[in-house]
């Protein structure tokens, strides 16, 4: 199975088309995706993409991944992006799941909107849903939410 994560930048493509002068999280790169990288099982190949770095959408090969998972990780300007990048999923067929800290910052308002472009969203701590996310991806079954409330204990995390 092959799996590409990704975290989108803070502004749409259309800003950066413009040549909008806008601060982008590139300037900082988390460890939000080499975690969710080291929680995958053995068997899966792993790839991570920096979208402020390069366009994810123009990644030779996208369409061939199993799975894409987006993670949000902390501002509320990579929805916008997010959707962008989960239409284009959709364009290719690929299956997709959403998440991230900022789920929980405006539940009401960001689920609803990126549950439109992504086939499935992650709520919560990841160490308690990926083990869901991909057993139902390997069988083709992957849709809806995913997650609860629970806080994962510490001997689930690498």
């Amino acid at each position: 199975m092959r799996v590409l994560l990704v975290e989108p930048s803070v502004q749409p493509k259309m800003a950066v088309e413009r040549d909008f002068e806008y601060l982008d999280s590139s300037s900082r790169i988390g460890l939000c995706l080499p975690l969710l990288a080291a929680l995958m099982p053995a068997d899966v190949e792993t790839t991570i993409a920096f979208d402020p770095r390069s366009d994810v959408c123009d990644i030779e090969g996208l369409g061939d991944f199993d799975l894409v998972g987006v993670s949000c990780t902390g501002h509320s300007g990579q929805v916008v992006r997010a959707t962008e990048i989960g239409a284009r999923l959709k364009e290719l067929g690929v299956p997709s799941v959403v998440g991230g800290p900022v789920m929980r910052q405006d539940e009401d308002s960001f689920i609803p909107i990126l549950s439109k472009y992504f086939d499935a969203v992650a709520i919560g701590e990841a160490e308690m849903v990926l083990p869901s996310v991909i057993d139902d991806a390997r069988c083709g079954c992957l849709g809806g939410q995913y997650g609860g409330q629970a806080v994962a204990p510490s001997r689930h995390v690498p």
